[in-house]
């Protein structure tokens, strides 16, 4: 009789546990941007765009918004600004690219220090380059003066919808 207690009582033990393990696969499969080695976007960001990022590059700071977007603000040596100018197709800020780029409101919905915004009023020396495929869109906008460099990606939200490509 107790090993049939037993018996009945590691069952329901096991389907709990097998039903924890499931929500938690769950959420890990429902919130892909949030998944990152060291709590850095970087990897996520080199793996989805393939953008040959210098491996010395510093972070500044990041965000990630939960949802759709993801990215931060990083310092790139100044010995390496030369080569990432060009080896991307980098272009000067122009209309596109103030239609396009929304780092700017995530600072300002606390997502990141508001002092580590992008400096639109200094587009002599902003360039930008921006990449679509496969359900997420970015935009690397580079200070060629002082190496600083804001990366935003857009992924897919719950629904597996991501950003469309080619406008």
């Amino acid at each position: 009789m107790e090993l049939r207690r037993l018996g009945i009582y590691l069952s329901m033990l096991t389907s709990r546990f097998l039903c924890i393990v499931i929500v938690i696969l769950g959420v890990f499969t429902l919130f892909p941007g949030c998944l990152y080695e060291n709590s850095s976007v970087l990897p996520f960001i080199r793996s989805v765009t393939r953008v040959s990022i210098p491996s010395s590059i510093s972070t500044i700071s990041e965000f990630d918004q939960g949802e759709l977007k993801a990215g931060g603000k990083y310092q790139l040596e100044q010995k390496d600004v030369e080569s990432f100018l060009s080896k991307n197709s980098f272009r000067p800020i122009d209309q596109e690219y103030l239609l396009l780029s929304h780092f700017n409101l995530m600072g300002k919905a606390d997502l990141f220090p508001i002092s580590d915004s992008i400096p639109i009023s200094d587009t002599s020396h902003l360039q930008y380059f921006y990449g679509c495929k496969e359900g997420n869109s970015w935009i690397f906008t580079l200070h060629e003066k002082s190496g600083k460099l804001w990366i935003e990606i857009q992924y897919p939200d719950f629904q597996d919808q991501g950003p469309a490509c080619g406008f």
